[in-house]
């Protein structure tokens, strides 16, 4: 029931052109106002839809933020390549990662997880919509390394997760080209740590 309202949200059928444009819309704000002065009577006017359509999907500021960050994360999923190799996949998902930190959408992360520090809808929302990326993440380290322990392998997502959380919020800007090569080879060196 909780991944069916991070998908669709609620009310009718939805309009593809709507939908992004009420994503694109949310990223903007969060990146510009932060969590705590989203609103969305600014969402609707920057998305050029009415309030009431806004409200007929979303029935909580979380819901509509949860929902960014699940359907942007599927599409860029969508578009990423799959391999057998875990050392290629790993890479891949670092990719997607880095890009999915790029621009608005880093700055509007990083406020986004210091909201939900403090607001505890917000965390489980994003919590539920972020969860399928994490153990993606996870499962390319673990296919990676897999005698590595559980915590070793919570570690080694960490210094890739918080890499990019850390460039996005400290340095407000895109990773250096050879910065996803970089973060897997950080994460593969903690997870062949000795212990």
């Amino acid at each position: 029931m909780a991944e069916d309202v991070l998908m669709r949200g609620r009310g009718r059928p939805r309009e593809t052109e709507k939908d992004e444009a009420i994503r694109q819309a949310t990223w903007a704000l969060l990146a510009r106002v932060g969590y705590d002065g989203l609103t969305f009577e600014a969402v609707a006017e920057a998305a050029g839809i009415s309030r009431t359509t806004l409200y007929r999907r979303f029935s909580a500021k979380s819901e509509l933020v949860a929902n960014a960050l699940y359907e942007t994360s599927r599409k860029m999923e969508r578009e990423m390549v799959f391999s057998d190799d875990p050392a290629t996949e790993l890479l891949a998902h670092v990719r997607n990662a880095q890009a999915f930190m790029t621009g608005a959408r880093g700055r509007a992360v990083v406020t986004i997880t210091e909201s939900a520090s403090r607001t505890p809808e917000l965390a489980r929302a994003t919590e539920a919509a972020m969860a399928g990326d994490e153990q993606r993440l996870l499962g390319a380290l673990s296919r990676l390394r897999p005698q590595a322990s559980h915590d070793r392998l919570q570690l080694a997502f960490s210094v890739i997760v918080g890499a990019l959380m850390f460039h996005q919020a400290m340095r407000d800007g895109e990773m250096p080209a050879n910065g996803a090569q970089a973060l897997v080879a950080a994460a593969t060196a903690v997870l062949d740590a000795p212990a």
